[in-house]
């Protein structure tokens, strides 16, 4: 519904609050949606997709480096914590 081609500009603008971000994306898509209406779909795809989250190409491999060397890691997201462990359920 809402995937169609947006300007550089608009997708820089993407960086604000959730709700800023939304409203931009309604109103520069043009879809038929309310920024509740929109949060909530999106929501709802995220969260089915976040278990089947892969890590990323290399991720493994330097965490298991650097277990291996005694080097300590931290893991840091931007993501909210109810986000991160619904997409580390498969990945511990």
């Amino acid at each position: 519904k809402v995937w169609k081609t947006l300007y550089m500009g608009t997708q820089i603008a993407f960086n604000g609050t959730p709700p800023t971000r939304y409203v931009l994306l309604i109103n520069e898509t043009g879809i038929d949606m309310t920024v509740d209406e929109y949060s909530k779909e999106r929501d709802g795809k995220l969260i089915e997709k976040f278990p089947s989250i892969k890590l990323m190409p290399g991720a493994m491999r330097l965490v298991k480096h650097l277990k291996a060397h005694n080097i300590p890691i931290a893991v840091a997201t931007s993501s909210l914590r109810d986000s991160f462990e619904i997409k580390a359920t498969n990945l511990r």
